[in-house]
């Protein structure tokens, strides 16, 4: 069944994130050696973007930007590494524009600002007038 098969990676991902979490918090050096900085080339575009969410969401296992990572995250995840790494803008869950906006050049908008998404999808679009 595909929604056993979906859950039981989504609760994979969440153990996996608490182990890499808790290991951070012990020795903050691991995420170097985890998640290096990988130089944005067009054959790397997608790692590079992953190690940099990866490594987001690590930090964030404490101080003031820290969040409680769920299941459901494990979706959410996914969608902005894909947008991130690919396209010129994204649109997100509102936690996650937050989280990753600024990581990369692509415009991150969160559901509640599909206006503003909107006033940046007509500006970016080539005049047709002419």
């Amino acid at each position: 069944d595909d929604k056993a098969v979906f859950a039981f990676a989504k609760g994979e991902m969440k153990r996996q994130i608490d182990e890499l979490r808790a290991a951070y918090t012990k020795d903050p050096s691991i995420l170097e050696r985890k998640y290096p900085k990988i130089p944005v080339t067009p054959q790397t575009q997608t790692l590079s973007v992953a190690a940099l969410v990866f490594r987001l969401v690590v930090e964030r296992a404490k101080g003031g930007a820290h969040f409680q990572w769920t299941a459901n995250d494990a979706e959410d995840f996914t969608h902005a590494i894909t947008g991130l790494a690919n396209a010129d803008v994204v649109v997100l869950d509102g936690k996650w524009a937050d989280r990753v906006g600024g990581l990369t050049p692509a415009v991150v908008f969160s559901c509640g600002q599909m206006d503003a998404f909107l006033d940046w999808c007509e500006s970016a679009a080539p005049d047709q007038s002419a």
